[in-house]
């Protein structure tokens, strides 16, 4: 998920961005990684994982800009849907 205004539209768009995932250890890493992986970019130096926890918390991590995006692969808690996110 992104922010509406996030100029994140493309999975190349991703280079020198924070993800944060719920864990280090979620599923979501590897997935991203990827991902990352598949645009092109080195997953373990052109992107940054952050653990931001689940639901509520990731989602203000997200609104507060210490991610530019939350990829929380292993669920997705129903307040992490506000009107300013947006599934990428």
């Amino acid at each position: 998920m992104v922010l509406k205004e996030s100029p994140i539209r493309k999975d190349v768009d991703l280079k020198g961005k924070a993800i944060g995932v719920g864990s280090l250890a979620s599923s979501a890493v590897g997935y991203m990684k990827a991902l990352v992986a598949e645009a092109g970019l080195d997953p373990n130096k052109d992107v940054t994982f952050l653990p931001v926890g689940m639901g509520a918390q990731a989602a203000m991590a997200l609104k507060m800009g210490k991610v530019d995006l939350i990829s929380l692969v292993d669920g997705i808690d129903i307040q992490t849907r506000s009107s300013r996110c947006h599934a990428h």
